[in-house]
């Protein structure tokens, strides 16, 4: 689900940094209604605009990796706040892997090789690219997760950053290691053997007492991520045939109007964005498909002509789909010559989380 949760205590981070959380909603053009709300809910896309306008108006680019520091344990949320009373960091990282899904829709992924224990993530639901930010907010989480729980300096093996090279050196300082920039992805590389270190502040009483909150809510995620994706699913097969109606999907999904209608209402959002939505994704994945071409695109979209799809498509991309064809063709084409300029051994064992932990 596409759902990022910024607790009050990001934002009291944010202005001990010196940005106030009404010049941030300014600077994104978020409703500033959003300034009154103690803990507030937004998409990936409104995140990432609260994001960049930390680093803008900071003016620091090395900003994430002081603004966690400043939070205390106590003030993460229970998503978060779990894998600082873990048995070790072996375990907090599964916590991690598991519940920080609750806050925002970054999904980690952890890899070994060796003695190096990779941890990388994913924005699922990202249409645009990642702001630097947000890897130093979740690398300098870790760190803090590993240094506060074992009370112990762990310095990682490097850590390697999309991001171009910052004047100053904070990132150097935080991590007390070498950084890499301008790499191929985000990534912060531990030494396996640091998962064993044995957490001081480890509370198996209080694990047993947050754990099934989270579960509850993670089954809450799911259950309500399995309802946007089949409402968009049922939507997509039906453009063909017209504006689809709510009526239309309701009767798909075996449920009343009104209790899909009340559902939909439940998750924060409207039966026109999930519309909205749908048609975006299946645009996309129809021109991604080099054999369909634009006029086939157009129909099974419900656009009555090319022109119009054209039209639609230019005002929401910004370019038109053929634009949009060779772009993302040029894209693959690098991340593949990427990929293969950057191999650095013939075989790595890519596992789950909590296989690798």
């Amino acid at each position: 689900m596409d759902l990022c949760r910024i607790y009050r205590t990001f934002w009291a981070a944010a202005e001990s940094c010196g940005v106030y959380r009404a010049d941030l909603l300014r600077h994104a053009n978020l409703p500033l209604s959003y300034n009154a709300e103690t803990d507030l809910f937004m998409s990936t896309r409104q995140y990432f605009l609260i994001l960049r306008g930390l680093e803008d108006l900071s003016r620091r680019a090395s900003l994430g990796t002081s603004l966690i520091p400043t939070i205390t344990t106590s003030g993460f949320p229970a998503a978060l706040f779990i894998p600082f009373v873990a048995r070790n960091l072996r375990d907090a990282l599964s916590y991690v892997r598991n519940y920080a899904k609750l806050n925002q829709p970054e999904y980690l992924k952890y890899e070994t090789s060796g003695g190096e224990f990779y941890i990388s993530s994913e924005w699922i639901y990202a249409t645009a690219s990642v702001p630097p930010i947000a890897a130093d907010l979740s690398f300098s989480y870790l760190m803090e997760v590993a240094r506060r729980g074992s009370r112990r300096h762990i310095v990682p093996r490097r850590v390697e950053l999309k991001r171009d090279a910052p004047r100053d050196r904070q990132h150097e300082v935080y991590f007390g290691c070498r950084v890499h920039f301008n790499a191929p992805r985000n990534v912060l590389v531990l030494n396996r053997d640091d998962l064993d270190s044995d957490f001081l502040d480890y509370n198996a009483d209080l694990i047993k007492i947050i754990l099934p909150g989270l579960e509850n809510s993670l089954r809450d995620l799911h259950a309500r991520k399995s309802l946007r994706e089949e409402v968009k699913r049922v939507l997509k097969g039906t453009f063909a045939c017209g504006r689809p109606a709510i009526r239309t999907v309701a009767r798909e999904l075996c449920m009343g109007e009104r209790t899909l209608q009340r559902r939909i209402t439940e998750e924060g959002t409207s039966f026109r964005t999930l519309l909205f939505e749908a048609r975006q994704e299946l645009a996309r994945e129809l021109l991604s498909d080099q054999s369909t071409t634009v006029e086939e695109a157009a129909y099974l979209l419900g656009f009555c002509d090319a022109k119009s799809f054209y039209r639609a498509f230019r005002d929401q991309e910004g370019m038109t789909p053929n634009q949009w064809r060779r772009t993302r063709q040029a894209a693959r084409r690098a991340s593949t010559d990427r990929e293969t300029a950057t191999i650095r051994e013939p075989r790595r064992y890519y596992v789950d989380a909590l296989e690798a932990v």
